[in-house]
């Protein structure tokens, strides 16, 4: 019978390597209290970054795509809420917010602002931390995905409904059964290498255009004649 050897063995009993640390942006006007956060989070195994001024953390949320910014809101005038909703316009970064004490004002901000996903009030606990940053940084991934498959499945649904009107368009104009000009509309993206949606939208563009010529086209009502002619008024 074989035996195992010692670096088999080693191998079978080893701990599974630590998750990736994150990209962490610590927002606080107070140099010390940043400091300490930043042991506090490198000894966690996270990658830190440090800004003062509402406006750095904007920047660098924009520039440096961090995986979560931990924000000290209040202290010396830093509106973290504000500077959250400044850099949701420009990209995906979710926020926890570090408060000095838990306000209900501060509560309903964070249910406005949609990127703020957790609230700490100090205290706070390097066991905490290593707990909230992780998880906050994969729900608001997750809560994206959602959100990203629900907008395809919006668009989707949108060009289903423009190639079901071209699909109509293309056979009233061609007098083709719905299966044939359907086929038509195919056998066109595949001819020109386009995708059907974008084809569809082209003819629907076309349509708008022959209805306003059909309009243009059409004979003067007799009411409109005689009112030209000056025989009613």
């Amino acid at each position: 019978m074989s035996q195992a050897t010692p670096h088999a063995a080693t191998s079978r009993n080893a701990e599974p390597a630590p998750p990736p640390g994150l990209r962490v942006l610590v927002a606080d006007p107070q140099p010390f209290r940043a400091r300490q956060c930043e042991w506090a989070l490198s000894r966690l195994g996270h990658q830190v970054e440090l800004v003062r001024t509402a406006g750095e953390l904007v920047e660098a949320c924009l520039v440096l795509g961090p995986d979560v910014v931990l924000c000290a809101h209040g202290r010396e005038g830093l509106d973290g809420f504000a500077a959250a909703a400044d850099v949701s316009k420009g990209k995906a970064v979710p926020f926890v917010m570090v408060l000095d004490a838990a306000t209900p004002s501060c509560a309903a901000r964070a249910q406005a602002t949609e990127n703020v996903v957790a609230c700490l009030a100090r205290p706070m606990e390097e066991g905490l931390l290593a707990v909230i940053l992780p998880l906050a940084a994969r729900r608001f991934r997750e809560a994206q995905g959602l959100r990203a498959e629900v907008e395809d499945l919006k668009r989707a649904l949108e060009e289903r409904k423009a190639v079901e009107r071209a699909k109509e368009s293309v056979a009233r104009r061609l007098h083709l059964p719905g299966g044939v000009a359907y086929f038509r509309l195919r056998s066109a993206a595949s001819s020109r290498n386009r995708k059907l949606a974008d084809v569809a939208a082209e003819i629907l563009a076309a349509e708008c255009v022959f209805a306003g010529l059909e309009v243009e086209a059409r004979p003067p009502s007799f009411t409109r004649v005689t009112r030209e002619a000056g025989v009613l008024t």
